[in-house]
């Protein structure tokens, strides 16, 4: 008979888990393929952690906003488990976006860490950067060589492998806190983050799931915008599933067809 103190448990059941279930129950099942990088859920789980820790070390706490200033990357499943882990929230930006509206979205967000690119988008993240002095965010390119001391792996790196749920004051997160924040369309002049909460997305995830027929054996290449709703339900069905997600920067014909 279930007791109430286990349908507590149930009720606390976050994006966290996810992560820490399927690296327990899949450990030979490939989580993610990035140009030539291929990792195991146990692989992706423990990368998580680091990042965790490296940015609880950092001083980063639970509502803290973490933006993503780039293209498609297996990073961004790390960045969104490290926050589900933390309780911080992980905002995905539009990378197409001019300085101006880089800028807005700086200002905006008043982001802990800023996770940014230089190919093809850094000049007009520069410029945006610049434009707001008032930014007092760290900031680590994503793209950089691991031997550069601002990179995201050199960062990744310096952080411990445990699960921060096995700290001695392990963070306190329910499935109603929000993980993630996407910018909407410009209907009041300009864009708002629209905050996504832990059990939306599990919520959401498990009926795309349903819909598309997603298991375990699915495999689904990340070609749209990662910043769009649109291709993130599937991202995050295919990962609450345990299954594969296979990414690409951006859209490029050639390299479409030959993954």
């Amino acid at each position: 008979m279930t007791s109430p103190a286990d349908l507590r448990n149930l009720h606390r059941f976050t994006l966290a888990d996810t992560f820490r279930e399927n690296s327990r129950n899949r450990p030979d099942q490939t989580a993610v393929i990035d140009g030539g990088i291929e990792l195991t859920w146990p692989e992706l789980d423990e990368r998580i952690n680091k990042l965790s820790n490296a940015w609880t070390k950092l001083g980063v706490t639970k509502g803290d906003v973490i933006l993503w200033l780039g293209q498609n990357s297996f990073r961004i499943l790390e960045c969104l488990g490290a926050a589900a882990k933390t309780g911080a929230v992980l905002c995905v930006a539009n990378w197409r976006q001019s300085r101006d509206e880089f800028a807005f979205v700086l200002d905006n967000a008043r982001a802990k860490l800023v996770l940014w690119q230089e190919e093809e988008v850094g000049e007009a993240v520069q410029a945006a950067r610049e434009r707001t002095p008032q930014d007092d965010s760290l900031w680590l390119r994503h793209d950089a060589p691991a031997s550069e001391p601002d990179s995201y792996e050199s960062f990744l790196a310096s952080g411990d492998a445990a699960d921060p749920q096995t700290a001695p004051e392990p963070p306190e997160i329910t499935e109603s806190d929000p993980v993630l924040m996407l910018y909407t369309a410009a209907f009041s002049g300009t864009p708002d983050g629209a905050l996504l909460t832990h059990g939306g997305v599990l919520t959401q995830s498990l009926m795309m799931a349903n819909l598309q027929r997603i298991g375990p054996d699915y495999r689904y290449l990340n070609s749209g915008p990662l910043f769009h709703v649109a291709t993130l339900m599937t991202t995050l069905a295919t990962m609450v599933m345990g299954a594969t997600n296979i990414f690409t920067p951006r859209v490029d014909a050639e390299e479409l067809c030959r993954l």
